[in-house]
C-alpha cells in the first residue's frame, strides 16, 4: 500500500508487536524506501519484550551482509547484552560491519569493555575506525553509571596515548565531566605540551558545568599561561549560561571583573550583571562605574539594573553614589507621539534636567510625565535633541523609559 499507510502500520505495531514481528521487520528494511524503512527500524528498536532480544540475538549469529548490518545496529538501539558477536564484528574484514559494531559496543559496553574501545581510539588497527571508534567511547562513557572509574581508565590512557590521540581522549573526558575528567582536563591545560593545552582550554572553555569555574579562574590569573584571555571567557559563560544562587554569580562576576585586563572582557561582565538584575548586582554595577575607560557603558548598566530592581528614590540614591562627571545640557527640541501626532514637550521635559548625562523621568508613565497622551492607543516615542558640552545630539526613546540616558555626541 501507500507509503504513509505503512508507515502509520509500523507506529501501530511499537505497541501491539511480538517477536513475531522480527521477521517481517528486519525485510522492510532492506528496502529502496527511506522513510518507511525508518520506521521499520524504529519499531524494531521499540519491539518490547526479551523474547525480541533473545531472537535478533539468534539471527546475529547467523547473518551475513545487510541483515548483519541492521541486526549489529538494533543491538546498539535496544542496548542488547551481546557483546560475544560484537567484540568479534569489530575485528571483522568490512569496514563497514566494523564500524556498525564499534557504535554498538558504545550502546553496550561495560566498565571492563572500556579498554578495547579505547585501544582503538589511541591505536586503531585500521585508521578509518579511529572516529568511529571515537564516538563509540564517548557515548559508552556518558552512560556509565561510575563516571569516576571510568574517567580513571581514561586519564590512564591518556598519560600512555601517543599525541596524536591525547586530543581524542580529552574530549571525551570533557563529555563525561566529573571531577576526575575535570582534574585531567586542568592537568592538560597546565602541562607543558602546547598543543594539549589548547586542546585542554578550548574544553574547559565549553565545560557543561559551573565546577570548571575556579579551574578557569586559576588559569585565566595564571600570567605563565598562553590562554589567559580563553580562560576568562569560558569563565564568563559560565556566569551568564548557567543556574546558580545569586550570590554566587554576583561573586563570580566581581572575580571576573578583577581578572579581566581587557574592556573586551569587561564588557562581557557587563552584560552579565544587565541580565541578572538584583539588589547585589547594582551593588557591584555602581563599583563598576569607576571603571575610567568604560564609565559610560558601566553607568547605562547600573542604571538599567536599578530600573528593574528599585524605587524612583532608590534611583536617586544611586544617581549620587556614582560618580559622573557633571555636563552642561541644554534640551534644544523634544517631541513626543506617534507618526503626525507629535506633541512639543521642550519646555516640560527641561524640568527635569540636570547636570547629568540622564534625565530622571517622575513617573514610570510617559504619558502622565509628559501631560498627556498625544496619540491614544498608539505606541509612541520620544525624540530629543540636545546640546551637551557644546556638542549636539539627538536620541529617541521608547514610550514608558523611566530612565533617558543620552549618549555623548561624537
Amino acid at each position: 500500500g501507500p507509503a504513509s499507510v505503512r508507515i502509520a502500520a509500523l507506529e501501530v505495531l511499537k505497541k501491539l508487536g511480538t517477536v513475531s514481528c522480527v521477521p517481517v521487520l528486519l525485510e522492510i528494511t532492506e528496502g529502496n524506501d527511506g522513510p518507511v524503512v525508518q520506521a521499520a527500524k524504529a519499531t524494531l528498536e521499540a519491539l518490547p519484550g526479551k523474547e525480541v532480544d533473545a531472537d535478533l540475538v539468534a539471527r546475529l549469529a547467523h547473518a551475513r551482509g545487510a541483515d548483519r548490518l541492521a541486526l549489529l545496529e538494533l543491538v546498539g538501539l535496544r542496548r542488547i547484552d551481546a557483546l560475544p558477536p560484537l567484540l568479534k564484528a569489530v575485528d571483522d574484514a568490512d569496514a563497514k560491519v566494523r564500524a556498525t559494531a564499534l557504535l554498538a559496543l558504545g550502546e553496550v559496553a561495560k566498565l571492563d569493555n572500556l579498554q578495547l574501545l579505547i585501544a582503538r581510539v589511541v591505536n586503531p588497527p585500521h585508521a578509518e575506525d579511529g572516529p568511529v571508534a571515537l564516538q563509540g567511547l564517548q557515548a559508552a562513557c556518558v552512560r556509565m553509571p561510575d563516571r569516576e572509574a571510568c574517567a580513571e581508565k581514561l586519564s590512564t590512557a591518556l598519560a600512555e596515548a601517543p599525541a596524536n590521540a591525547k586530543g581524542a581522549i580529552l574530549e571525551t573526558l570533557a563529555a563525561m565531566g566529573g571531577d576526575k575528567a575535570l582534574r585531567t582536563v586542568q592537568d592538560a591545560a597546565n602541562s607543558q605540551d602546547a598543543k594539549l593545552q589548547d586542546a585542554a582550554t578550548r574544553l574547559l572553555g565549553s565545560w557543561m558545568t559551573v565546577d570548571a569555574g575556579p579551574v578557569l579562574m586559576e588559569l585565566a590569573t595564571n600570567p605563565d599561561s598562553p590562554y589567559q584571555v580563553r580562560a576568562l571567557r569560558g569563565y564568563i559563560r559560565l556566569v551568564r549560561q548557567f543556574l546558580m544562587p545569586n550570590a554566587q554569580r554576583v561573586a563570580m562576576c566581581r572575580q571576573a571583573w578583577k581578572a579581566a585586563q581587557r574592556d573586551a572582557e569587561r564588557k562581557l561582565v557587563l552584560q552579565v550583571i544587565e541580565r541578572y538584575p538584583s539588589a547585589l548586582m547594582l551593588q557591584l554595577a555602581i563599583k563598576t562605574t569607576k571603571s575610567p575607560t568604560l564609565k559610560k557603558e558601566a553607568t547605562a548598566v547600573a542604571i538599567s539594573v536599578a530600573r528593574k530592581v528599585g524605587k524612583q528614590t532608590d534611583l536617586k540614591i544611586l544617581l549620587q553614589q556614582i560618580e559622573q562627571d557633571p555636563v552642561d545640557l541644554e534640551i534644544i527640541k523634544a517631541t513626543y507621539g506617534a507618526g503626525n501626532q507629535q506633541k512639543d514637550v521642550t519646555v516640560i521635559l527641561r524640568k527635569f534636567t540636570g547636570h547629568l548625562p540622564f534625565i530622571l523621568m517622575p513617573s514610570k508613565s510617559t504619558n502622565s510625565a509628559l501631560g498627556g497622551d498625544p496619540a491614544p492607543g498608539v505606541v509612541k516615542k520620544l525624540k530629543v535633541r540636545y546640546r551637551m558640552d557644546g556638542k549636539v545630539g539627538e536620541t529617541t526613546f521608547p514610550e514608558n523609559t523611566e530612565i533617558l540616558v543620552l549618549p555623548v555626541p561624537e
